[in-house]
């Protein structure tokens, strides 16, 4: 009887290392997909920002491609460059500027006279980077763009010819 009783913990103990290495598993299972689940949706924002921000810059390029309305500033607001879109018709007098600072896509809406100020602006996107330049002998600008995706970055120009000289 005694032998039974010895043999039966021995299998009890044994189920219950078995049951601990299985709930273990299953718990580093669950751990490693949350990270990759975490992972893929951190890439799949920064593509959709990324989508977001070429569309976004192409947009207002096209839409307001009036000769002398389009132009590149550089050392805007103690950053890179910027945007410049100068309004016709009903918006005359008026002008957009769009830059990149702190991690995001900005848009500053103001009148061509004010001193342009940040505290102004709204934000758009969040972007790695954004550069802008006007090449004026092929009248195109052209918007390079710092796309980061895990531990690799990569440079991504954008060529946007303009219709009008």
């Amino acid at each position: 009887m005694f032998k039974l009783g010895k043999r039966s913990s021995i299998e009890s103990f044994l189920v219950i290392i078995l049951f601990i290495i299985f709930s273990s598993a299953i718990a580093v299972i669950l751990l490693e997909g949350a990270k990759t689940f975490d992972k893929i949706a951190l890439e799949k924002e920064s593509a959709e920002n990324f989508r977001i921000a070429s569309s976004y810059i192409n947009m207002v390029i096209v839409q307001n491609d009036i000769a002398d309305h389009i132009a590149v500033v550089t050392n805007f607001l103690d950053t890179q460059t910027a945007l410049v879109v100068r309004h016709g018709g009903d918006e005359a007098g008026f002008a957009t500027y769009i830059y990149h600072k702190a991690g995001y896509l900005w848009e500053l809406y103001l009148a061509e006279e004010e001193e342009p100020s940040h505290e102004l602006a709204t934000k758009i996107v969040a972007v790695d980077g954004v550069c802008f330049s006007h090449n004026l002998t092929e009248n195109h600008i052209a918007i390079d763009y710092i796309y980061k995706l895990s531990a690799d970055s990569a440079n991504i120009r954008q060529n946007i010819a303009l219709e009008t000289r």
